[in-house]
């Protein structure tokens, strides 16, 4: 090809030029903003002690990504219990110590629904203008309606849902020991439920194969849950879960009543409280919330149980006063909450553990004006942290921290669900999980009627708590197989 020829199939130099500049300008700008914007972080009155990394923007976020439990930890060991990491644009300053807890809970230059917006509208389609005007809304409502008074019918009504799947998971082989995986069998026994309860089986509507295939994509939904802000192209797989899961949940929107004195469950006083357009996505993070920490700390209450001989015996010796349930199922009477009361105590105290041992990696609100925590000054723009899974390994609150023993819950009156100083797995403050109640409640039905009923023995090891997960209870990060006998 001579010249003219290549230069008639070239576009003109000025093209070449504008073109250039128009990919590299903007590439410029904002390495140049980032670049002021770590300055400007320079100039600030004795900020806290941070983790920047080399690259602006970037920061040590592939460090953070890899194990941001053992990340965090070992930025704690390095720099104490006020720190900043800086990562993917954003800029996390953990408070680590428990003293500090009031200031976080209770400062309102520390907000919660900033740091939410962002992530619900992509964890679940909320609309930013909807999120803010019924997020405490929302709040109150659930926190009303599974307040301590309320949860008597409740009770009653998922010990039969209860009762019921775990004999469908076991009656078959009835005189067998069976071999299952602890955590499948806890999802299969629990999601069903819980989910029932929570929306109403007459707004659900969906068959035991449909439960099956709702579980298998929250599974999917809640592994990924922390990697919802991703750009779409690279979450493909989460997001067509998420669409699934809101498809779910429009259908719900359109059963729940309109009469507001037809209302029975908690997930539909919600929905008849926001716009119509956003309450699937509300509905889908009431989902989520609801299975994404009583999953997970039922597995681990009795994995810790199993491999503890000695509270497992305490427990069987218990469970004998306890007598409510017989193998014919028509003869099951629902539990009242007042039955529950008279369970092994020892049960209660075990979930209590677990939930220390396993809470959240962090929980987030963010800096709307500058706080002062210590000597340090935290700026506006940066999220402020607490990490319930590191402060409850504080061996002035928890000696021996790393330790299963239920026995440091003596001290608490758990009927009237006291907590140990430095316990914070539900959080503080305006904003504290209003569904606590009903969740120790859930909780501490559930495994008390699986080891009435059935007879346990561990297979394998317990397993350790994945590194990656932060946004709920940690999720085992191998497999551990159990045998099961229905007594």
């Amino acid at each position: 090809m001579d010249v003219y020829t290549f230069q008639s199939f070239s576009p003109p130099q000025h093209l070449l030029l504008a073109t250039v500049a128009a990919v590299i300008g903007p590439l410029l700008l904002l390495f140049a903003w980032s670049c002021s914007k770590w300055l400007s972080q320079q100039r600030l009155p004795n900020p806290p002690p941070s983790k920047k990394g080399w690259i602006p923007w970037l920061g040590v976020g592939l460090q953070f990504g890899k194990a941001p439990l053992y990340y965090i930890k070992r930025v704690h060991e390095e720099l104490g219990d006020i720190f900043t990491i800086y990562a993917v644009g954003k800029r996390m300053t953990f408070l680590l110590d428990y003293k500090d807890s009031s200031t976080y809970f209770k400062t309102p230059s520390a907000s919660f629904k900033e740091a939410a917006i962002d992530f619900t509208t992509a964890a679940a389609s909320i609309e930013p203008t909807s999120f803010s005007e019924h997020h405490t809304k929302i709040h109150d409502i659930f926190k009303g309606q599974l307040t301590m008074h309320h949860l008597d019918p409740l009770c009653q009504e998922l010990s039969l849902s209860f009762y019921h799947e775990i004999l469908l998971q076991v009656r078959e082989r009835e005189g067998q020991e069976v071999e299952m995986e602890l955590m499948d069998f806890v999802r299969k026994t629990m999601f069903g439920p819980v989910v029932k309860q929570l929306f109403g089986q007459s707004n659900l509507q969906l068959s035991e194969e449909e439960i099956k295939s709702m579980l298998t994509n929250f599974i999917k939904y809640d592994a990924d849950f922390k990697y919802a802000q991703l750009p779409a192209i690279f979450n493909r797989e989460w997001g067509s879960t998420k669409e699934y899961l809101l498809n779910i949940m429009k259908k719900v929107v359109g059963r729940v009543p309109k009469q507001a004195d037809c209302l029975k469950h908690a997930a539909e006083h919600i929905i008849s409280a926001v716009d119509p357009a956003n309450a699937p996505g509300y509905s889908l993070m009431v989902l989520w919330a609801s299975q994404a920490n009583a999953i997970p700390i039922s597995f681990w209450t009795l994995s810790f149980i199993l491999s503890h001989p000695n509270v497992y015996k305490k427990i069987k010796e218990e469970l004998k006063e306890w007598p409510l349930f017989q193998k014919d199922e028509t003869s099951f009477n629902a539990v009242k909450e007042e039955d529950l009361k008279a369970a092994p105590p020892t049960i209660k105290r075990a979930i209590l553990e677990a939930i220390r041992l396993r809470s959240p990696g962090m929980i987030a609100r963010k800096v709307t004006e500058p706080i002062k925590i210590k000597e340090y000054t935290v700026p506006a723009g940066h999220y402020l942290m607490m990490s319930p899974y590191h402060s409850h390994r504080n061996q002035t609150y928890f000696p021996d921290p790393e330790t299963f023993n239920p026995e440091r819950w003596l001290e608490c009156d758990i009927d009237k669900n006291q907590f140990l100083p430095g316990f914070i797995a539900f959080g503080g403050g305006r904003y504290q999980c209003p569904g606590r109640w009903f969740a120790l409640m859930e909780l501490h039905l559930y495994i008390s009627m699986i080891l009435k009923l059935l007879d346990m023995t561990l297979i394998d090891e317990v397993p350790k708590p994945s590194p990656l997960h932060l946004t709920g209870s940690q999720q085992p990060e191998g497999s551990c197989f159990v045998k099961i006998k229905l007594k």
